[in-house]
């Protein structure tokens, strides 16, 4: 890492904890070489998603864990069921 490089990033370690998440939305922005997603379709996916897992919960598709029940199984390092 060249040595401004370095300097910039302990200068931003340095700031508090919102600054630098505000600065890394700003930065990680500029990464995406993609078209910009439109809310819209977005919500519209996520909408369907949630049906779709919703209708998987209501079938009995799917084992629901809860978090301590989930954390365990990741301590013990067993795959939950997707």
């Amino acid at each position: 890492m060249p040595p401004n490089a370095a300097q910039l990033l302990a200068d931003v370690l340095a700031l508090p904890a919102e600054q630098r998440r505000e600065l890394v939305a700003e930065v990680l922005a500029t990464l995406d070489d993609g078209p910009a997603e439109d809310p819209d379709v977005v919500a519209a996916i996520w909408g369907d998603e949630i049906h779709r897992r919703i209708e998987r919960r209501l079938a009995g598709a799917v084992q629901v864990l809860t978090l301590a029940g989930g954390a365990r199984h990741v301590a013990r390092g067993v795959e939950c069921a997707a």
